[in-house]
């Protein structure tokens, strides 16, 4: 480590790597070739020896955090999600974990499993306080599916599909948004409902924050954009 801190990155590798002729499954060596790795940009060699390392200790939670961060920096989002489903197995009450690899299914335009996570996010954190990143996400994900849904609808009818009471799907959804988690929402109602859930969840929040009014018309301005 001392080699690390005065830069000497590639004198700190040749340490590292015969330390691990030694002994390949040192896990602390590991760790540090591949913070090393990470520094330096060397992605590819650090996706390879991080596979290696789990390879050896799967369980490691902090090691599939660190493998989920280096595939999205490097734009792999399927291998992300893989990741981040291994770091929800080991540390399922995280919400953090939830959303990521909701918002990595946005991304990979999987706006019906994006809503499942984001639902189960809202559930896992919702009585902390932390639940304004994931209501964004249903927000987004539910126009997202409602949106693929019109356009199916307008090609097959030609014509939009109809709409069902907002005032009482809101309490529906209000009330049964853990089934959202156990089940995939397949119902334009639900996903309307959840939409409209979700907007006036982030102004609630906004307001519980004392948010000023000109921020909180910027927010709705953007709900807007993402409405049923």
């Amino acid at each position: 480590m001392l080699l690390e801190a005065q830069g000497q990155y590639e004198d700190a590798l040749e340490l590292y790597n015969a330390a691990l002729k030694q002994d390949e499954t040192y896990a602390p060596i590991i760790k540090r070739k591949v913070a090393v790795l990470i520094d330096q940009g060397k992605t590819h060699d650090a996706i390879t020896a991080l596979t290696h390392y789990l390879d050896h200790f799967h369980a490691d939670l902090e090691a599939w955090t660190t493998l989920s961060q280096v595939y999205l920096r490097s734009q792999m989002f399927q291998q992300a999600a893989f990741a981040l489903e291994e770091c929800m197995i080991m540390g399922g009450f995280n919400f953090l974990y939830h959303i990521r690899y909701a918002e990595v299914n946005m991304t990979l335009n999987r706006p019906a499993v994006a809503l499942k996570y984001f639902c189960s996010a809202v559930e896992v954190t919702e009585s902390g306080g932390g639940a304004l990143r994931a209501w964004y996400g249903v927000r987004q994900a539910s126009h997202a599916l409602l949106e693929n849904h019109n356009k199916v609808s307008l090609g097959n009818t030609g014509s939009n599909p109809k709409q069902s009471g907002k005032k009482g799907a809101v309490a529906a959804a209000s009330h049964g948004i853990q089934e959202s988690v156990d089940n995939d929402v397949v119902s334009p109602e639900e996903w309307k409902a959840l939409n409209a859930l979700a907007g006036e969840r982030i102004e609630a929040i906004y307001k519980a924050k004392k948010v000023s009014t000109e921020n909180i018309e910027v927010v709705k301005g953007w709900l807007n954009t993402v409405s049923a």
